[in-house]
């Protein structure tokens, strides 16, 4: 007597394993930003003060943006991560994704707060650099 005795089926992550990491890596990338917003640019916009350099609108525009996100980094936080655990919940839940979607938009979210942060120094850099 033969017996189907495969084993148990293996078992597929649940969206909740793939995820949570993947939230973990965005937090770590806008803390990354925000250390670029909030450090790095008050100190640089202090130094051109006492070096008397002239400032560039786009690095003003910059020291603003800094201004903001130091006031209201909590919320600003906390509504992105928000918006991208949501997004990535809904794009798990659709059918015909597999891990790809999740991993692609993980990716493209990375990059893009990488951009960023170096949108945001090479403007912080600029008075120096000309």
């Amino acid at each position: 007597m033969e017996q189907d005795h495969a084993g148990p089926s293996p078992i597929v992550p649940s969206r909740w394993i793939r995820i949570i990491p993947i939230l973990i890596l965005h937090a770590a990338s806008l803390m990354l930003v925000s250390v670029v917003l909030c450090n790095v640019a008050p100190g640089v916009q202090e130094y051109y003060r006492q070096a008397n350099i002239e400032i560039p609108e786009a690095t003003l525009n910059i020291a603003w943006l800094s201004d903001r996100v130091i006031v209201y980094w909590l919320p600003i936080f906390f509504a992105i991560m928000v918006a991208d655990f949501l997004f990535m919940f809904v794009l798990t839940s659709l059918k015909f994704s597999k891990h790809w979607p999740l991993s692609a938009y993980s990716q493209i979210f990375v990059f893009l707060l990488l951009l960023f942060a170096v949108y945001v120094t090479g403007w912080l850099a600029y008075p120096i650099n000309w």
